[in-house]
């Protein structure tokens, strides 16, 4: 560790360091400038949203969480769950939701090649923890408990006891071991869905089976377990009133070139506001340059443009978007999100941050 002594005694060294280290940050981070439209976009949504966005991003190199206020401001990064390189980092989907009330985040983490587990972060920022083995799909409407997928199973997991019980004794279309699942369980536990073999399962526990297919991938219900939406295909959101069968296009393709290559959606829980990702093009959810967009909606279909939210050449999924009650102060950091600079307010210190700064003061660029 170099401590305040040394670099005060050794300036001119510290100064050759610092200037290294910020150029290996620089270039891992990627970050790049909105355009004039897309600025004066951030600058006409900021408060006109309350709430929170978290999403997972590999900007480090390893997959970590970062959120930012609904309106795309005080973006930062949220965890730090490895280090640099580590051979055994979890390499699937984290797959983050916020819960009800706002407080946690569950998402899905564990050991590279190994089963995958259920942790929890609090949305402001704090330690990090696993809860059980098992693949995360929703929270229970009160926030009280975590409902995840193991061994073929729906299970409880309840925050405060630790107590898990299986939900149905019916079993589901997947067995919820490995990483990168894809499915959502409606809050009121009557429902799931379930990406397979090239296919969505609508798989109701009543009856005990699925029963109705969708091709596509990356399904979702909204809040009010009425409407189920998926991609269909790039460029082609779908959205299926499950009670009227009735299914049509919920976004096509995004006047935003060329960021229009479109995946990950998420519903806010007034169903008002898409968010989504979006690359040029690209088709690899590990490496390709997926950006975060925010739409608005009215009844089910967009109204106006899409507002890009993240800026940086790595890749940005599965987002999520937690709306704060109507009338209640952003309970969140504030700060505004340093496009230009590609800075992020309010971070965590990592290790070694003390060679980050360039100069007394500066503000840090955490590679975000």
């Amino acid at each position: 560790m170099i401590d305040r002594t040394f670099r005060s005694k050794h300036s001119t060294l510290a100064g050759i360091v610092i200037i290294l280290c910020l150029s290996t940050v620089a270039i891992a981070a990627s970050g790049v400038s909105p355009t004039p439209k897309e600025a004066q976009a951030l600058a006409q949504l900021k408060g006109k949203i309350t709430g929170q966005i978290v999403w997972e991003s590999n900007r480090t190199g390893q997959w970590e969480l970062y959120t930012m206020n609904a309106d795309g401001t005080g973006a930062r990064r949220l965890t730090y769950l490895s280090q640099r390189r580590d051979p055994a980092a979890y390499n699937s989907y984290l797959r983050p939701r916020i819960s009800p009330d706002g407080r946690n985040i569950v998402f899905a983490y564990g050991k590279r090649h190994g089963p995958a587990e259920v942790w929890l972060v609090p949305s402001r920022g704090g330690e990090p923890r696993k809860l059980t083995v098992g693949n995360p799909l929703n929270w229970t409407a009160d926030s009280k408990a975590i409902l995840f997928v193991r061994d073929a199973h729906i299970w409880r997991h309840e925050l405060a006891t630790g107590k898990e019980s299986q939900v149905h004794p019916v079993q589901v279309p997947t067995d919820g071991r490995g990483g990168g699942m894809v499915g959502a369980v409606r809050a009121d536990m009557k429902a799931a869905v379930f990406r397979t073999t090239r296919r969505n399962e609508y798989f109701v526990f009543d009856i005990g089976k699925t029963v109705k297919t969708m091709g596509g991938c990356e399904p979702r219900f909204s809040a009010d377990g009425r409407y189920l939406y998926w991609v269909q295909g790039p460029k082609d959101f779908r959205i299926w009133d499950i009670a009227n069968n009735k299914e049509h296009q919920l976004l096509g393709v995004p006047p935003v070139k060329p960021f229009n290559y479109t995946y990950c959606p998420t519903v806010s829980a007034d169903n008002r506001w898409l968010l989504y990702g979006a690359s040029p093009g690209q088709h690899s959810h590990d490496t390709s340059d997926y950006e975060v967009y925010l739409q608005e909606l009215k009844d089910w279909k967009p109204v106006g443009r899409p507002v890009r939210l993240t800026f940086n050449n790595r890749t940005d999924r599965w987002p999520y978007l937690f709306l704060a009650p109507p009338g209640s102060r952003n309970p969140w950091p504030d700060g505004p999100y340093d496009v230009a600079g590609n800075r992020l307010t309010n971070p965590p210190p990592p290790p070694l941050a003390i060679l980050t700064f360039p100069r007394k003061d500066a503000a840090p660029d955490w590679g975000g």
